[in-house]
C-alpha cells in the first residue's frame, strides 16, 4: 500500500514541479520583456526630451551666473551708496560744529 501510494505521488510531485518551472520560466520571460519594453521606453523618452533639458540646463547656468553679476553689482553700488551717504553725514556734522564753533566766537 505504502509502494502505490508512494508511486502515486512521484508523479504528483514531479507535475507540481514541472507546473512550477513552467510558472517560473514564464514569470521570468515576462519580467524580461517588461524589462525591455522599459528600456525601450525609456530610451524614447531620452531621445525626445534630452536636447531640450540640455538646452534648459545651459540657459538656466547662464541665468544663474547673470545673477550672481548683477548680485556683485548691486551690493557693490549699495557699499557706493552707503559710503557717500556716510560722507555726507561726517560733512553735515563737521559743518554744523564749525558753525556752532563760529557762533560761540
Amino acid at each position: 500500500l505504502y509502494n502505490q501510494q508512494h508511486n502515486y505521488d512521484i508523479p504528483g510531485q514531479l507535475l507540481q514541479s514541472t507546473m512550477s518551472e513552467e510558472t517560473s520560466d514564464s514569470e521570468s520571460q515576462d519580467i524580461q520583456e517588461h524589462n525591455e519594453t522599459i528600456r525601450a521606453l525609456s530610451a524614447g523618452l531620452l531621445q525626445i526630451y534630452e536636447p531640450k533639458l540640455r538646452e534648459v540646463k545651459e540657459n538656466l547656468k547662464e541665468l544663474i551666473n547673470k545673477q550672481n553679476d548683477l548680485q556683485i553689482a548691486m551690493t557693490s553700488e549699495k557699499n557706493a551708496f552707503s559710503s557717500r551717504q556716510i560722507q555726507e553725514v561726517n560733512e553735515m556734522v563737521s559743518m554744523s560744529f564749525l558753525a556752532v564753533c563760529l557762533a560761540s566766537v
